[in-house]
């Protein structure tokens, strides 16, 4: 069965990089809390699920966010509370790059 670490992973990683994104990448994220988990039991490899993640609310210092797996229309995976800390010791450049790079998604058409 797929190990619930790697759905509470990508879904904690989606939620970060929306944070990163919202900040037009002058920031990043840093995992704080994870609460509210609930995973479905015996996955098997190879289903392919979407990621749904949401900005709960932001500040200077922190963010809080949410998250839901879906696969086949039936939600498999759920985070209800991610609270990530903020640091702005980074290179806006480079985070840029980063994303396009994990995301496919260009920065310069927003």
């Amino acid at each position: 069965s797929v190990p619930g670490p790697l759905l509470i992973e990508a879904m904690a990683q989606l939620v970060g990089w929306l944070i990163i994104y919202s900040y037009d990448f002058r920031l990043s994220t840093f995992l704080a809390l994870v609460e509210d988990v609930r995973i479905t039991p015996r996955l098997r490899p190879g289903f392919s699920a979407e990621i749904y993640g949401e900005l709960v609310s932001t500040s200077k210092r922190d963010s809080l966010g949410r998250a839901r797996m879906v696969s086949a229309g039936q939600e498999i995976a759920s985070v209800g509370r991610i609270i990530y800390g903020h640091s702005d010791r980074v290179d806006p450049e480079e985070l840029a790059r980063r994303f396009t790079y994990y995301s496919g998604m260009r920065t310069d058409q927003r």
